[in-house]
């Protein structure tokens, strides 16, 4: 998991920087994904979607949101990071 969310933090660094394209959070587990998507007029459209039974069930919630909340984000993920770094080989 500490990779994903490695992986996340750059993505959310670049949308943060280019204000364009997205980062999305993709996990093993299909329980969770998170996609942020850079909108034209400088705000995000977030999308989580939550599957509690992958066979039945998948809940997506939209959230609208300004790039100022990406910076506080990228902080805490690194904080995670800090803690908990990425180890071993990573495909």
């Amino acid at each position: 998991m500490t990779a994903e969310l490695a992986r996340f933090r750059e993505e959310l660094r670049m949308l943060y920087e280019q204000l364009d394209g997205e980062a999305g959070l993709w996990t093993i587990e299909p329980e969770l994904k998170v996609r942020l998507t850079a909108q034209p007029n400088g705000g995000l459209k977030v999308e989580i979607s939550l599957t509690p039974n992958q066979m039945t069930q998948e809940h997506t919630f939209f959230v609208a949101l300004d790039q100022s909340y990406l910076p506080p984000v990228i902080h805490q993920i690194s904080d995670i990071l800090n803690r908990f770094p990425v180890r071993g080989e990573q495909n």
